[in-house]
């Protein structure tokens, strides 16, 4: 559900900042609808790793908290750089916010938990996490 909340402040962030004319259209854009949907997306995003990793989950939380940042710094520089000189900065942020919202779907629609939701009732219930299968 939060990935979903996520896309949507993401999306909408991204369109609303295309049209923005002052400055504080752009912080409750950028700062407000975006920062909640990086926030939605993130909590979801780190918390399935583990769900799929024993040994090295520290490894794999790292390498998945690493990839967002990395991601989040040259994707947009990258579109920005490329077509903004071609369509101007208007029309290029909603062209951000289309590729987002695309691959935003893709990924709500493929995450999903490894762990039943039994277990993790389970482990809040009695304190001590059983192996898993």
């Amino acid at each position: 559900l939060s990935m979903f909340f996520g896309t949507c402040f993401i999306t909408v962030g991204l369109m609303t900042t295309s049209v923005a004319t002052k400055f504080y259209q752009v912080f409750l854009a950028q700062g407000l609808y975006v920062g909640l949907g990086c926030g939605c997306l993130s909590i979801s995003s780190i918390a399935i790793v583990p769900t799929y990793f024993n040994k090295r989950r520290p490894i794999a939380i790292g390498t998945a908290s690493l990839g967002s940042g990395i991601s989040n710094l040259t994707h947009p520089g990258g579109i920005i750089y490329r077509v903004e000189p071609r369509i101007g900065l208007g029309s290029t942020v909603p062209v951000i916010g289309f590729i987002a919202l695309s691959t935003l779907l893709i990924a709500t629609l493929l995450m999903r938990t490894r762990i039943p939701s039994s277990h993790v009732r389970r482990i809040i219930q009695t304190g001590v996490p059983r192996p898993l299968p």
